[in-house]
């Protein structure tokens, strides 16, 4: 319907909608509660114009509307609810449209297999209004193509923390990578999802020299499996930064310590293995 055609929205009443924005994309489902305004709507229909634009898919499930947002410049606009009978703006509220979601970074980026884990997504504009998922879908021999949503697809709760976080709380996923992006309302609106690789937990199975002297750190080799990223390696408390030359080896400074036995550790970060990982020094 032309806008022209509209009649002045004097007197239209104040229509509460969810959710209060959507992307530029459009396509953002909307519902809109009537209240007042109800039996006006249901006998002579109506339809959802978004500032300058049409919506689509207007209808009716029990006393609450529904509409689907077009495409528009970013920005606010009037959402008129206009009757098909009679042209008459009914209800009108404000919509606003937003620019894509930007994801800048996601930590830790590296997790566990078969573990539940809490991802912090760092990005924006994040809406304190909406309701946010987290979405992983595996990639297909580590390119960027995602495999069908069908199957790869897994959603995953999440709390908004700020317009600029948001935290998910990962379920169990297996060994792969994944790309890692963020629902709005329902909507995928990241324009790049960012990599989570998800990995086994590191195993030792030895270690090279097992003696050292006591007075000097000392470098040894560290032999596994699943050491990948970044890690940290040591002997009791003195865990610090090990070299990883390759997913079966690691290099490893171990401190200056007393005379004694000490069981190597190594931590994939976050997530330590969970015990001693090797035979004792």
């Amino acid at each position: 319907m032309n806008q022209a055609h509209f009649l002045p929205a004097a007197g239209a009443a104040n229509v509460r909608i969810r959710p209060s924005g959507g992307s530029v994309r459009g396509g953002t489902a909307v519902e809109v509660a009537f209240a007042s305004t109800f039996d006006a709507v249901r006998a002579e229909g109506f339809r959802c114009r978004f500032g300058d634009a049409d919506g689509s898919g207007a209808g009716l499930i029990g006393s609450k509307g529904f509409c689907t947002s077009p495409p528009h410049g970013p920005g606010d606009v009037t959402l008129d609810v206009v009757s098909v009978e009679t042209s008459q703006v009914v209800a009108t509220a404000t919509f606003r449209f937003h620019e894509l979601l930007t994801i800048s970074r996601v930590r830790p980026s590296s997790i566990p297999a078969g573990s539940a884990t809490s991802v912090s997504i760092t990005g924006g504009v994040f809406l304190q209004d909406a309701r946010y998922a987290c979405a992983t879908n595996t990639l297909v021999d580590g390119s960027n193509t995602l495999v069908d949503g069908s199957s790869g697809l897994v959603k995953h709760a999440a709390t908004l923390i700020s317009s600029s976080l948001v935290r998910c709380a990962l379920s169990p996923l297996p060994v792969a990578s994944f790309l890692l992006d963020v629902t709005q309302d329902g909507e995928t609106l990241a324009e790049f999802p960012i990599e989570l690789l998800v990995s086994s937990r590191p195993v030792v199975s030895g270690v090279s020299p097992n003696v050292v002297f006591d007075a000097l750190p000392q470098a040894v080799s560290i032999a596994g499996a699943n050491f990948h990223g970044a890690v940290r390696c040591g002997v009791a408390q003195g865990l610090g930064h090990g070299r990883v030359l390759s997913a079966t080896e690691i290099e490893c400074l171990v401190p200056a310590g007393p005379p004694g036995e000490y069981a190597i550790k190594v931590t994939s970060k976050p997530t330590p293995c969970g015990h001693d990982c090797a035979p004792p020094l």
